[in-house]
């Protein structure tokens, strides 16, 4: 759709073709976030062809390199979809089974326990501003796309972090969404754990329904929809 938008110069709200393109790609936009210097978590990568291949190998890279539990992510898509939780090496091999038959490539990755989520909203297109970031407060987990969706995310704004790791935070958010080109608006999602900081992932197409974070975070700054709208409309005509 964006590509059509796009060749008939028809203005939209949205971070581009390209942006779309690796945003909705865990593998292109990890790496892009590694040659930045930006703070992703440990991953190994693997589609049906090393896996068939390098089963045995796989298996003890996990444990070498990643360790208990782990993640299972799609490399396609965002906002927690595709997602598989292993909690050890009995249940890896079953998992990954499943999951490269069902996906095109998977990522294994480190699972962060006890860590404070926290989503961030950048906004712009050359110099882009991030806004004060939002928590997610539920029993520590996985947070769907379903429950992100439902009425049932609790958050909070301010977030309960020192004012240093949020201006990192913000900053993080304002680089990722540089990195891969976006334009008008996007969300970075980060996990926080002992002052640590990891950059999950980047959504190009977050949403704005009244309890979504993003939305939260335009209203804690003072902003309308409205007005928010009014901001992303001006960037598209920049952008033209």
């Amino acid at each position: 759709m964006e590509e059509f938008l796009e060749l008939n110069n028809i203005p939209y709200f949205g971070s581009g073709v390209k942006a779309t393109f690796l945003g909705t790609s865990k593998l292109l936009s990890k790496k892009i976030f590694r040659s930045r210097r930006l703070p992703v978590i440990e991953d190994i990568f693997v589609d049906k062809i090393i896996w068939r291949k390098n089963k045995k190998k796989i298996l003890e890279n996990i444990a070498d390199k990643i360790g208990w539990p782990c993640l299972i992510k799609d490399t396609g898509g965002t906002d927690s979809r595709g997602i598989y939780k292993i909690n050890g090496r009995t249940q890896v091999e079953k998992a990954l089974n499943k999951a490269v038959s069902a996906h095109a490539g998977v990522i294994i990755e480190k699972f962060i326990s006890q860590a404070y989520e926290v989503i961030c909203l950048a906004v712009g297109n050359i110099n882009p501003i991030a806004y004060e970031p939002v928590a997610l407060i539920n029993k520590p987990g996985i947070y769907t796309a379903e429950l992100k969706d439902s009425s049932k995310i609790k958050t909070e704004i301010p977030v309960n972090l020192p004012a240093k790791i949020i201006k990192k935070i913000k900053k993080i958010a304002a680089q990722a969404h540089k990195a891969l080109g976006c334009r008008t608006f996007s969300r970075s999602d980060v996990l926080v754990k002992n002052g640590k900081i990891y950059l999950l992932e980047v959504d190009i197409h977050p949403g704005f329904r009244e309890i979504s974070p993003a939305s939260i975070s335009a209203a804690y700054a003072g902003e309308s929809m409205n007005q928010l709208f009014l901001k992303f409309y001006k960037l598209v005509k920049q952008s033209l």
